[in-house]
């Protein structure tokens, strides 16, 4: 093995993680290349906390560059002089096989495989990839008790790949393809026993396994084998005839296989085109010079999301790319292997391309392509060879936009009206026949009916069917929600609703009415009376509807979730494009009655649509007092009172709103005050029935609700505009000031007091008079405090001489109290002077106080 490059030493390698992780791939060094495979998973795992380092394996990838590859033979990488040039080929799948490559001489695996060259100092395996002079990526499974150096880390762009050993592979019979977990350390033998249950095999003895065109050795594992797994598995029965033949298969380089060289599944490739196109996604945007067209168009994913994509056509092939440089195209088709038609579209001006594989497989999964235009503009500066829209008549006439955009074959079912889709004596379309059948016969158990969505594109699929005239059988289908779906979406797109658009305010105010005698009566003339064809459909509808209804223990579908789920589809109001809130506002208000209704359609199905009495409602009152009557005698028969006593019960026959009501108590009949009676709650089944109106009063609270914010917002409106009105006035009292000031400052009297002021601050004399007062005032604070001390001490002195004088026990002769007397005298005289002095010095103190604050207003100035 040569030395490797110094590049992985400086900068480490790139190592990649399992999906799933924190991060996809991140450049690793190692102290010493020199370690086991084994222990390099070791380190890497420790470094990233994984656990259970023995669940993981080593994958090393590379590129070939293009001055190492041998062209002389075809076999790339053939001369294996040097380990270092060995290109990691041996995955199954690294570079197509020759075009002439036989199936039958070619077992991976086995010893006498002549197209497969295997190094005996590293194992690795070498195909021929076909492709001479390009660069081709390389694969191969490292093995744990090899040391790391031994593999080429200095070739071009290496990735080491971390990835566990139970490796998701595909495989596929023809038919269907499963989704199998394999340890790629045990031999596939154990595999086939997985094979044969999951595809129902009798015996696995005749079974082969193929990828990349060739056949599996089974007693060996994939990491010894070195093969790919993200590519699929072909699983072969010899003894099938009908089995898939590994001669219609073209594979994709490392991106897939497909089925059939004239579209098949996926449609890429042909015989007379695999030279064109082994490396069919690996052409860069920029490479296709000159394209018949080009530019950005949306094509929609595998999850029925649409995405910009940029497109190249070419005089064979449409391929699409993230961006017009990106070095590799997203996918590719080639157009004479498709049906290329237009789809229908849910609005008028959009347009949509719908790409099928002419030659397609039973029971294969086949990839249809859409691709979506802004308007028939566009579509028509696309539609240049290659693509050429086929016609909607059965003669397959190339005619590009002839007929607008429809493209159905034979006639229409969804989207018209009702009466045009049924035929001879039936009353009701196939579509509503068939797929109430199917739910009835397969689905009335399934959770969720009808509430649960299917897939959209398995629901347009069937719905082209219809609209193509083609035999349908929806038995084959085995998603009942899609078929739930197909229903609902046929009663959607009637141009003209079930219960029509002419007797939606008819509907919606008989459902309104609370007596529920009333409200069914009104409702069942109204069903009465709509076209034949609506009647029979909206007859057998509902009644099926009841029935999936008393499955609700198994499929959780009650009669008010179907209800909510129907009543949109059955009557919707007409859409006035020109009030788009006003149809918001009639939506809101409107949807809890239509789901009302439609649950009065399918609960009281027998007193609408059959010729069952409607019973009476029976309204009960208890009376609060009792009731003697006024029978003088003179009163009519049929105006006579009822009399009754307190806590009686009573049937009211008539609320008058006169205040007076009419009932029956012991089988007599008369009027009787209102006011002495208390109606009692509706019995539990009478409650049952008007519970689908309980979402009137939402309506009503609603509306309350409604008109309140609407005054709070007059409100909100009223203090904006009398804040408006303040904020004016302000500004104009601010403008006034202004002006004010600008006045003052320009009075000649002002200026020269101003002048006159600024003069005087520049003498230090008058500069000093400030600092003078503040003094002053200092002086003046200390003489007030003393005299406010002095006058405390006199206070004090009082006290103590009248306490003293007065204590029993201390007894002075009369010359002590005389001389105390007369110091007592003199103290106050003084005290009284200087209280009197004080009280000069006080007022001066206020008026030259004032004065001061004058001057040093001014001086500050």
């Amino acid at each position: 093995m040569a030395a490797p490059s110094s590049n992985y030493q400086l900068y480490g390698l790139k190592i990649g993680f399992p999906p799933g992780g924190l991060m996809r791939n991140k450049q690793m060094k190692f102290n010493d290349y020199g370690i086991t495979v084994k222990e390099a998973i070791q380190i890497i795992t420790n470094k990233q906390g994984m656990q259970n380092p023995d669940s993981y394996t080593l994958q090393i990838t590379y590129s070939d560059e293009p001055s190492a590859i041998n062209t002389s033979s075809g076999n790339v990488g053939s001369n294996n002089n040097s380990s270092s040039n060995t290109p990691l080929t041996g995955s199954i799948g690294m570079g197509p096989p020759p075009p002439s490559a036989s199936i039958s001489d070619n077992s991976i695996g086995s010893s006498n495989n002549s197209d497969l060259k295997k190094s005996t100092s590293s194992g690795i395996v070498n195909v021929s990839s076909g492709n001479i002079g390009a660069p081709t990526r390389r694969l191969k499974w490292m093995d744990d008790n090899e040391k790391l150096i031994s593999y080429p880390l200095g070739a071009h762009d290496v990735v080491i790949e971390l990835k566990k050993k139970y490796q998701l592979i595909k495989v596929y019979d023809g038919k269907q393809t499963m989704n199998l977990i394999v340890d790629i350390t045990k031999p596939l033998s154990d595999l086939m026993d997985l094979v044969s249950c999951k595809f129902k095999l009798r015996s696995t003895s005749d079974c082969k396994l193929f990828t990349y065109g060739k056949e599996i050795n089974l007693n060996s594992n994939i990491k010894n084998l070195n093969i790919d797994t993200s590519l699929p598995f072909i699983l072969r029965d010899n003894n099938d005839p009908n089995a898939l033949s590994l001669e219609s298969i073209q594979w994709d380089n490392g991106n897939g296989f497909f089925v059939g060289g004239n579209g098949g599944i996926g449609g890429i490739g042909s015989d007379d085109d695999a030279d064109d196109i082994n490396n069919n996604l690996s052409v860069p945007a920029k490479s296709i010079i000159n394209p018949v067209r080009e530019g950005y168009l949306k094509k929609q994913d595998k999850k029925k999301s649409w995405k910009t994509r940029y497109f190249k056509l070419t005089d064979k092939y449409l391929y699409w790319y993230k961006s017009p440089t990106a070095i590799k195209a997203s996918g590719m088709i080639i157009c004479k292997d498709y049906h290329i038609k237009l789809a229908p579209s849910t609005h008028s001006k959009e347009v949509k391309l719908e790409f099928t594989p002419k030659h397609m497989i039973a029971g294969a999964t086949t990839i249809i392509h859409y691709i979506k235009f802004e308007n028939e503009q566009e579509l028509k500066q696309w539609t240049v060879s290659p693509i050429v829209i086929e016609s909607s008549s059965d003669s397959g006439s190339n005619n590009s936009m002839t007929g607008g955009n429809q493209s159905i074959i034979g006639k229409k079912v969804f989207g018209v009206p009702i009466e045009k889709t049924v035929s001879g004596n039936n009353e009701i379309p196939a579509v509503v026949l068939q797929t109430i059948d199917y739910i009835e016969k397969k689905a009335m158990d399934i959770v969720g009916i009808f509430r649960l969505s299917g897939s959209v594109l398995t629901i347009e699929q069937w719905k082209a069917k219809y609209d193509k005239g083609e035999k349908v059988d929806l038995f084959q289908e085995v998603d009942p929600h899609a078929v739930a779906g197909l229903l609902k979406l046929y009663l959607r797109e009637l141009p003209d609703p079930l219960l029509t658009y002419e007797k939606y305010d008819n509907f919606i105010a008989a459902q309104s009415i609370d007596d529920f005698p009333s409200r069914i009566k009104l409702i069942k003339h109204l069903v009465k009376s709509l076209p034949p064809v609506n009647y029979a459909v909206l007859s057998y509808l509902m009644a099926f509807v009841g029935k999936v209804a008393t499955h609700s223990a198994a499929n959780k579908m009650q009669v008010h979730n179907l209800s909510t789920v129907f009543g949109p589809n059955l009557i919707k109001d007409r859409q006035d494009s020109g009030d788009y809130g006003g149809n918001v506002q009639v939506l809101v208000e409107d949807t809890p009655i239509i789901n009302a209704l439609a649950l009065s359609l399918i609960r009281d199905y027998q007193y609408i649509f059959t010729d069952k009495e409607i019973p009476e409602q029976k309204v009960l009152a208890k009376a609060l007092y009792e009731y003697a009557g006024n029978d003088d005698g003179t009163t009519s028969e049929d105006d006579k009172d009822l009399l009754f006593p307190k806590g009686a019960t009573i049937k009211v026959t008539q609320q008058g709103t006169d205040g007076w009501w009419t009932g029956e108590y012991q089988g007599k009949q008369g009027k009787f005050p209102a006011s002495y009676v208390e109606l009692l709650p509706h019995s539990p089944s009478t409650l049952l029935r008007t519970k689908s109106n309980s979402n009137l009063t939402k309506k009503k609270k609603f509306m309350l609700e409604m008109e309140s914010t609407k005054t709070k917002n007059q409100e909100i409106e009223k203090n904006i505009k009398q804040l408006e009105i303040t904020k004016k006035e302000l500004q104009s009292t601010i403008n006034d000031l202004e002006n004010e000031k600008a006045t003052l400052e320009n009075d000649p009297t002002i200026k020269a007091m101003m002048i006159l002021i600024a003069n005087a601050k520049t003498n230090k004399d008058i500069a000093m008079i400030p600092k003078n007062i503040d003094v002053l005032f200092q002086k003046f604070e200390e003489y007030k405090a003393s005299h406010e001390a002095l006058a405390t001490t006199k206070t004090t002195l009082i006290d103590e001489y009248e306490q003293f004088n007065n204590n029993p026990k201390k007894r002075l002769d009369t010359k002590e109290k005389e001389q105390i007397q007369q110091k007592y005298d003199n103290l106050s005289t003084i005290i009284d002077k200087s209280q009197k002095i004080r009280s000069k010095s006080i007022n001066s103190k206020k008026i030259i106080n004032d004065d001061l604050v004058e001057l040093k207003k001014i001086f500050s100035l």
